[in-house]
């Protein structure tokens, strides 16, 4: 249901804005949200292995040491994320002259504000969601996305026409605004079994300790892979101009929310890998290929899709046949495909504590960007920036698979037969 939703409104949401402001317009705003995206780089993970800390907990029935990690998580993120945002207004405030010029530009500074709030309530709510996880509560972390979904959609359809851009980021703040405080309360009525008024205000030293400790970890990898949106977005903007920009952010967005129909259900993957490598290691491969066939039979279908259908896709988000959006699609359905098919691998590493290739994996992307992106996007403009970010993106997602494969003992790829009969079995269950 969320993932649907989550399509659909990107389409209501998108054609709306495109109707309403121009393509030009949403890439304004996808540069201004990836400008401020930047300010992730200084989170010191105390919200990354916050699920890990309270499932632990709980299994030892120690409810007071389950929410003195939740409150610790909260309240470090929303100091935390606020600092940066303060620290972060004049630099992006600045820099936002070096990929945009006149209107463009006002409205993008115009804009600062409210994506460093979005920013604030964004960090905060990566702890409630992440505690609820953790308290074993998935479906209710499903619901919060899924409200707010709706009330975003809600509020940039009811103020995009009269008030254009900073409807989106009022759209955006009361999404995350909704999904936080819900959460917030979610996670105090789980731990006590009633609606309790309660506030976050327990703050421990030695819990900080605990979620950095292993946070940072995990943090590495992602401060590293959250430069590919920035990377591509602004040597797209140098290379392509605005309009190429929107036209990438509507490809990515629509790919990324169809691949999540596939990775969401496998992120309970890490517990899962963690406690077999300590009760029954020679379980590992059978689990990671299980995933590994689930991963190629749904991913391969429906990454096709898209890329057929793009020619369709762009008449109904458009109103006709864009080139340059048909080229994205296409182009970036390969590079998310390679990296849908090798996310067991990665969350396998993340599993056993291997993230070491991980962290290289994500840096061979967000370099190879940098070098081979500049170099085909002189040549070839947007289209060059596009081919070298599918590419690297595709490198980057290969190498940890393989090496964390390797490290222990594992076949990377399952052997043909196997991968048949896996789809003769799912054709099976399709057709009764």
């Amino acid at each position: 249901m969320e993932l649907n939703l989550r399509r659909n409104s990107l389409f209501l949401l998108y054609k709306k804005v495109v109707s309403a402001l121009g393509v030009e317009a949403l890439g304004v705003w996808s540069l201004v949200l990836a400008t401020t995206s930047l300010g992730r780089l200084a989170d010191v993970g105390a919200a990354s292995g916050l699920s890990r800390f309270v499932a632990a907990a709980k299994a030892r029935k120690d409810a007071a040491r389950e929410l003195i990690f939740v409150e610790t998580a909260v309240i470090t993120n929303a100091a935390l994320f606020l600092g940066i945002a303060l620290l972060l207004w004049a630099p992006a405030y600045f820099g936002l002259a070096l990929v945009m010029k006149g209107a463009a530009l006002s409205s993008g500074r115009a804009l600062l504000p409210y994506s460093l709030a979005s920013f604030v309530l964004m960090g905060t709510t990566s702890a409630t969601t992440g505690a609820i996880v953790g308290q074993h509560r998935s479906d209710q972390k499903s619901m919060l996305m899924v409200s707010g979904l709706v009330v975003q959609l809600l509020v940039a359809l009811a103020f995009v026409k009269d008030h254009g851009l900073p409807a989106l980021a009022w759209a955006q703040i009361a999404q995350n605004a909704v999904i936080f405080v819900a959460g917030w309360f979610l996670i105090v009525r789980n731990h006590f079994g009633s609606w309790t008024l309660r506030f976050p205000l327990i703050w421990r030293k030695d819990a900080f300790r605990q979620l950095t400790g292993f946070g940072l970890k995990l943090q590495a990898v992602l401060i590293v892979g959250m430069t590919y949106d920035p990377l591509v977005k602004f040597l797209m903007s140098s290379m392509g101009g605005l309009a190429a920009v929107g036209f990438l952010e509507m490809a990515q967005r629509l790919i990324m929310q169809l691949r999540q129909i596939i990775v969401t259900p496998s992120l309970p993957l890490v517990p899962v890998f963690s406690h077999l490598l300590e009760s029954d290691p020679g379980g590992l491969e059978a689990l990671y290929q299980k995933a590994l066939r689930i991963s190629i039979i749904l991913g391969v279908p429906l990454m096709a899709s898209v890329a057929l259908a793009s020619p369709i896709i762009s008449l109904i988000w458009l109103g006709h046949t864009e080139r340059t959006f048909i080229m994205f699609l296409i182009v970036f359905s390969i590079g998310w495909l390679v990296n849908l098919i090798a996310a067991p691998g990665y969350l396998l590493g993340i599993g056993v504590g291997y993230v070491r290739w991980n962290l290289y994996g994500a840096c061979l992307t967000a370099g190879g960007i940098c070098l081979l992106g500049g170099i085909l996007g002189h040549f070839l403009g947007s289209l060059g920036v596009a081919l070298a970010s599918s590419a690297m993106l595709a490198l980057g997602s290969v190498l940890p698979m393989i090496m964390n494969c390797r490290a222990l003992h594992i076949r990377a790829l399952p052997h043909g037969s196997e991968l048949r009969s896996a789809v003769g079995e799912t054709y099976g269950l399709l057709v009764r």
